[in-house]
């Protein structure tokens, strides 16, 4: 036989006291949980790394800039020298004729300068061809016999013309073609354009070469 014993008042106070810690632990119902230190340190986490990301992309933004101002200012500059140069009439002309040089005389067969009894030179030039653009050395020697008035006149221009061939290598002997170096000196308003050539001797050989045009008055 079992006997219990009534609780009293002060026993029952004395359970509901028994574990506080466990009731506290419960959070009430509509509260707002306080957060952890892992949950603080990924938060932190977070906003070093936008940070960080902006921080990149503002130094990445900076330096596209720079360097688009950079290369815009390359460009102008180079277009004003350009448009310095060219604006002079003699370095205009001294341009199209090296350019004329480069090409094929017309009509192609011509061997000379002063043509041949049945055809007449109405271009000169001294590429091979328009497929071949090394210059022909027989037609260059040619031409160092004309006159002044001769070769303006096949180049089409008001201005004085002298050219200069010379080897790069020694192959062949310095060609001139028009007045002398001492009367282009001596001349007023003088412009000079050199062009890297190849000059192809009687043996189909090319030398390379530079080929010096001065236009003056």
């Amino acid at each position: 036989m079992s006997f219990q014993f009534p609780i009293t008042r002060s026993q029952q106070s004395a359970a509901s006291n028994q574990h506080p810690a466990t009731r506290s632990q419960q959070p009430a119902p509509g509260s707002q949980q306080p957060a952890t230190r892992s949950q603080k340190l990924k938060a932190k986490g977070r906003g070093t790394s936008k940070g960080q990301y902006f921080s990149f992309d503002a130094i990445i933004a900076s330096v596209v800039f720079v360097l688009t101002v950079l290369a815009l200012m390359s460009y102008w500059n180079s277009v004003k020298a350009g448009m310095e140069t060219y604006s002079d009439e003699t370095t205009k002309e001294a341009i199209r004729i090296s350019d004329l040089l480069l090409s094929p005389p017309e009509p192609l067969e011509i061997k000379d300068c002063s043509g041949t009894a049945d055809k007449e030179v109405k271009r000169l030039g001294f590429a091979v061809s328009w497929e071949n653009r090394q210059l022909s050395k027989q037609l260059l020697k040619s031409c160092q016999s004309i006159t002044q008035e001769n070769l303006r006149s096949l180049l089409g221009t008001p201005y004085n013309v002298s050219v200069f061939i010379n080897s790069s290598s020694g192959l062949f002997d310095a060609i001139q073609i028009g007045n002398s170096f001492e009367d282009t000196s001596q001349s007023k308003n003088v412009a000079k354009v050199r062009r890297i050539v190849a000059v192809r001797d009687d043996k189909g050989e090319a030398n390379p070469a530079t080929m010096d045009i001065f236009v003056y008055q």
